[in-house]
């Protein structure tokens, strides 16, 4: 073989770690467009308190189920609902602190230190103040919800127990079940303005939306106790046949609902309250604890400890309509329904088609298949003029070009369109080639139209891209993201989409350089300059499956035609390291020139050319031997090389001399001998 330097094409040259970066698939141009025109609304929730098993449930009242279960403190008694929906406040008897809840997420982002045994808990209808009952202590504990710390303790009667507000906020009841009272609290001052007497054992206490009237259950003395708020004294008691426990009013004030629990009756009694008598008893589950009205007053929820269940009654029919289990023990005191502010649940656009090599040919249907989220109607344009409504239309084109094609998702919320091109050619005739080439400081790769040289497509990667390299299916092409000895990793391009689809981790402080596919696509070959070795990366689930030591600061990898064997570069080893794919160990290393950095076969894989950059050279190996064959010279700091598809010549990318070296090989055949 002679090899001839042919002559020289001087430009600027970027540098690219191995050859053949050109590839017949086209991109697809993705831009999504989102119209919002929902409103934020709210959904109904009950937050009930599990005792026994340290946790809160949470129920969709539309739906009867359970959404969440949020670990709190320990043995929590109650909880209550901010005003506004967005926090909810829980009392741990046990751990004596109050839980807060952010209703977004249902996690817990605050505890707050409490009194002995806190119990039950109530919010000021402005949100800024909560009341803790804390039964050993006999106190009451004020939060403030802006700091969530304890602003004030007031002293109660002994052993405080349920606890209600006045609809202005101004004055706190609070049933002190250890001395047959409740005590009355004006808010401003923090202080005990009235005791008012009671049965035995108060527990719940409820106040009447209008503020006249406090309805107290007194469990041992099986009666209701019904004060009056201008007074403060008991004008009426009203009679159970179990012990009560908990209490609650209707929204428009006209019913009261009253947990008993008994051996022979489990009920809840139904008190109107403009006559103070019984008018129905609903039959529930053993040991009703908690009870809690919905806002609209249509439904009532109430927990049964003994069953870890939580019934629910329709106000209208006084039956129960469905029961659902929750946690250990609900006792769930405390106003635990509320309205919870929910964000509006926008469309997103999305969706892909069967064109897989990046064009179709005239006249061949295009099957769209919709990917997009929480769309409830599907508008296509398909550039051609055609349109359809269809969630997962096929299309046909009449014409060659490329077509812009919008799907636009919308639901009741709002509206998301995304836009992609689709390539229509004539069956026979070229078809378009691209050339992805890495912007180092740019952090993007450019595609480019090789048949008209324009920019087809800028496509955001990682930090600091250098080497690419296509799959033989030319449906994904890699990039190494150096990102200069932090954290590098391997951006995944969809060649349909034109988009990054995955980001595959190297490891910490690795810098991935050079990359190169096996033929069958299955596998990535990655050098690390880090760990002086070779990542190896599984396509199909884009993780790390092996690394394999090289040689120091490894550079450009090319693997033969078979695919048997990958050949990196190693700078500063000035050599090149022979690994066997199958195995992942290194077999060989073949001595080049000084600093080797670029690599590339070519056509059958019998000869590889490797550029030295510091000793200004390109080193030819026979692999079948992998012995160095041939030193040629070319220019000032070779870096990337490539063979010609039809083997004829060599390009050299000189990046100190600012040109490229084009080289001749001229196969000859030995002269006869005499």
């Amino acid at each position: 073989m002679k090899v001839t330097k042919c002559n020289q094409i001087f430009g600027k040259c970027n540098q690219i770690f191995g050859g053949k970066t050109f590839n017949k698939i086209v991109g697809i141009t993705a831009f999504v467009f989102l119209m919002l025109i929902g409103t934020a609304g709210a959904s109904t929730f009950a937050y009930i308190a599990n005792s026994e098993s340290d946790n809160i449930s949470v129920i969709d009242v539309t739906s009867n189920k359970v959404t969440a279960t949020i670990p709190v403190g320990s043995n929590p008694m109650g909880a209550v609902i901010s005003p506004d929906g967005t926090k909810v406040y829980v009392a741990n008897a046990h751990s004596n602190d109050v839980s807060i809840i952010d209703t977004a997420t249902n996690n817990v982002i605050a505890t707050v230190p409490a009194g002995s045994s806190p119990q039950g808990v109530a919010v000021s209808p402005d949100g800024k103040q909560v009341y803790v009952t804390n039964m050993a202590s006999s106190t009451l504990s004020v939060i403030d919800t802006t700091s969530n710390t304890v602003a004030g303790t007031v002293k109660t009667g002994k052993s405080p127990l349920g606890l209600a507000l006045s609809p202005d906020g101004k004055k706190l009841y609070v049933t002190n079940n250890g001395e047959k009272t409740v005590s009355v609290i004006d808010t401003a001052t923090k202080a005990v303005i009235s005791t008012v007497s009671v049965g035995r054992s108060p527990k719940g206490i409820a106040v009447t939306p209008d503020g006249t009237k406090v309805y107290v259950a007194n469990f041992d003395s099986r009666s209701i106790s019904v004060i009056d708020t201008v007074t403060n004294s008991v004008i009426d008691t009203v009679k159970v046949k179990a012990a009560p426990s908990g209490i609650a009013v209707k929204p428009e004030g006209t019913k009261a609902y009253v947990t008993n629990v008994d051996k022979y009756f489990n009920t809840v009694s139904v008190i109107d309250t403009g006559t103070n008598k019984i008018t129905a008893r609903i039959p529930v589950g053993p040991d009703p604890a908690g009870i809690a009205v919905t806002p609209d007053g249509k439904k009532v929820y109430v927990a049964l400890s003994f069953c870890n269940t939580v019934s629910v009654i329709d106000t209208a029919t006084n039956t129960v309509t469905a029961t659902m289990n929750v946690g250990k023990n609900p006792y769930a005191s405390g106003q635990f329904i509320g309205s919870i502010p929910v964000q509006p649940v926008y469309p997103s656009a999305d969706f892909k088609s069967n064109i897989t090599s990046g064009y179709i040919f005239l006249s061949e249907p295009v099957q769209f298949t919709d990917l997009s989220k929480d769309a409830t109607e599907w508008k296509w344009d398909f550039g051609d003029g055609s349109s359809s409504k269809k969630q997962n239309p096929t299309h046909a084109y009449s014409e060659t070009g490329i077509y812009t094609v919008r799907l636009t998702a919308s639901n009741s919320n709002g509206t998301d369109s995304q836009i992609s091109t689709v390539n229509v050619v004539l069956k026979g005739s070229p078809t378009p080639s691209y050339a992805y080439i890495t912007g180092l400081n740019s952090n993007t790769v450019s595609v480019f139209n090789t048949g008209n040289n324009t920019l087809a497509k800028t496509v955001p990667v990682g930090n600091d891209p250098m080497g690419v390299a296509i799959s033989p299916d030319g449906t994904r092409v890699y990039v190494t993201n150096t990102n200069y000895g932090y954290r590098g990793s391997v951006s995944v391009i969809d060649t349909a989409r034109g988009e990054v689809i995955t980001i595959v981790d190297v490891g910490n402080k690795y810098s991935p350089c050079g990359i190169a596919v096996t033929p069958d696509g299955k596998k990535l070959y990655v050098s690390d300059r880090d760990i002086n070795g070779v990542s190896v990366i599984d396509t199909s689930t884009n993780t790390v499956t092996a690394t394999v030591p090289a040689g120091i600061n490894p550079l450009g990898v090319a693997i033969t035609p078979d695919g048997r064997k990958a050949y990196v570069a190693n700078r500063y080893s000035n050599n090149v390291s022979v690994i066997d794919t199958v195995t992942n160990n290194e077999i060989a290393a073949v001595k080049v020139g000084t600093g080797p950095c670029g690599v590339s076969f070519n056509q059958d894989g019998t000869r590889l050319y490797v550029t030295n950059c510091e000793s200004n050279t390109v080193s030819v190996i026979d692999t079948a031997t992998n012995t160095v064959t041939d030193t040629l010279a070319v220019e000032k700091w070779p870096l990337g090389v490539s063979v010609s598809p039809d083997g004829t010549k060599i390009y050299v990318a000189n990046e100190r001399s600012n040109n490229v070296s084009i080289i001749c090989l001229l196969y000859t055949s030995p002269s006869p001998r005499d």
